[in-house]
């Protein structure tokens, strides 16, 4: 007994309604492959944003953390030497004096991740109110550590306020 449609086990296609189901199915894999790769690609992405912006934190904490143990006169002094970078070098450092006592110090920073721009303002603060600036001196200071890069969207901005009795 002899069946049309069967010819050596297989079933043979008379119409092209499988080859076009086959191929259907091939372009709903694809799809659904495409979208997987760009969710991974956009990840990926967030990721290294992630990493650069906690690099600028990183080196914006380490500004504070050096201004934490410098005594008041020391800050106060616009000739003092502001850190280290992270290779142990010098600091390049401009200094600038405005109307309100505000000291300005401006470097580049490099890292694995690229050049940051890192730039401290000190001001004269009060104690009731130490988002004002206020001519000095006085016995508070706050300090902004600002850190920008190209590779980054946001600008990194780390205040600290520092008092002359701690």
């Amino acid at each position: 007994m002899h069946f049309g449609w069967l010819k050596g086990g297989f079933k043979v296609m008379n119409d092209y309604t499988d080859l076009m189901l086959a191929m259907g199915a091939m372009v709903i894999f694809s799809i659904l492959l495409m979208n997987t790769n760009r969710s991974m690609l956009s990840s990926d992405k967030k990721q290294v944003e992630i990493e650069l912006e906690h690099t600028a934190i990183a080196l914006a904490q380490g500004v504070i953390d050096e201004m934490r143990v410098k005594s008041f006169e020391d800050i106060d002094e616009a000739s003092s030497t502001y850190g280290q970078t992270m290779d142990g070098s010098q600091v390049p450092e401009t200094a600038s004096f405005s109307f309100v006592d505000m000291v300005t110090v401006t470097w580049e920073e490099e890292s694995g991740y690229g050049e940051y721009d890192i730039e401290m303002d000190i001001y004269y603060v009060n104690r009731d109110f130490p988002d004002v600036n206020v001519p000095g001196p006085t016995d508070y200071q706050r300090i902004d550590v600002e850190v920008s890069s190209k590779f980054i969207t946001n600008q990194i901005t780390l205040s600290y306020i520092k008092s002359r009795y701690q």
